[in-house]
């Protein structure tokens, strides 16, 4: 699911391999990320540039993990295609992520 993770300016970065966020993985999806928070990573950036369709249940997974982060971390998305962006548009995720156009930009936040 999650292909490559790397340490960079205190961030861990996520790249997730998967073309699809939806119902099929977003329970695992979900453990993953709340694996890496107890491991003590509170500053995160998940890399969607490989996700062409993100739903609901998806998009519950990532907000279950900006509330395990709290206001202590962070959870930047980057490279979200426009149909992705649409959706977080659609649901006003996109006033509640901080999201850019491409990783370096979200490390660099």
């Amino acid at each position: 699911m999650i292909v490559d993770t790397r340490e960079e300016n205190n961030k861990l970065i996520l790249q997730l391999g998967e073309s699809r966020l939806d119902a099929s993985i977003a329970v695992d999806f979900k453990n993953e990320l709340f694996s890496k928070i107890e491991d003590g990573h509170s500053r995160l950036v998940l890399d969607m540039s490989n996700v062409e369709f993100v739903d609901s249940s998806g998009l519950g997974a990532l907000v279950s993990a900006l509330k395990k982060i709290g206001s202590q971390g962070e959870l930047n998305v980057s490279g979200v295609n426009p149909a992705v962006l649409t959706v977080f548009k659609m649901t006003r995720l996109n006033k509640v992520f901080s999201i850019y156009d491409n990783t370096d930009d979200a490390i660099a936040a």
